[in-house]
């Protein structure tokens, strides 16, 4: 079955941590978790410049958890573990139009964190207008929002975004995603 709802779908919770390979052996350890590593996941900085984030994968507790250690550069996962230490950063959602549910998100009071498109990150500052923000939202971008009452960052990404995590990531690892997201080729490795 696959939920198409219009509305935003739990897809996994993001951790930033300090170190990421010690949660990944902690719950693999405790709860029999099942984690990937990925490559370094090479991104561009709130100010534009590259940074870097090690990034790992995997099933946890019939969920999906990702883990985040920033490496180098001022991303928003450095940011958070600055501000609030390690913990659960955000919340990813899958929506089936990303541009379409962060406009309706900001027309809703969300704020803007980090737009990040097929080619790199989007630089928006926080005043800027919806019309700029909506012109640099991609429909393969993943965009981080901040709601206006706190707690974690919402995190939209869409088919493409997913078909990566799910096609690479944790192919095979979770039966809650194979089942409730739309199918995907796993990707070739190599």
């Amino acid at each position: 079955m696959t939920i198409h709802t219009g509305k935003p779908v739990m897809h996994h919770l993001g951790f930033v941590v300090k170190d990421a390979d010690e949660m990944a052996n902690t719950y693999t350890n405790l709860l029999g978790a099942e984690f990937r590593l990925m490559p370094p996941y090479m991104v561009h900085s709130m100010a534009g410049e590259e940074a870097e984030l090690r990034v790992y994968y995997g099933a946890i507790a019939g969920s999906i958890a990702e883990i985040i250690q920033p490496v180098r550069g001022d991303t928003p996962h450095q940011q958070w573990l600055d501000e609030r230490g390690e913990g659960v950063q955000h919340l990813g959602l899958y929506v089936d139009d990303v541009v379409s549910a962060t406009k309706d998100l900001l027309e809703k009071g969300g704020e803007i964190r980090w737009v990040y498109p097929n080619a790199g990150v989007v630089q928006l500052n926080f005043d800027s207008s919806l019309d700029e923000i909506m012109g640099e939202t991609l429909p393969g971008s993943l965009t981080y929002l901040h709601a206006a009452g706190g707690g974690p960052i919402l995190e939209l990404l869409g088919p493409p975004i997913h078909q990566g995590v799910v096609g690479g990531a944790v192919a095979g690892l979770n039966d809650y995603w194979e089942t409730t997201f739309p199918p995907v080729e796993p990707i070739q490795q190599g």
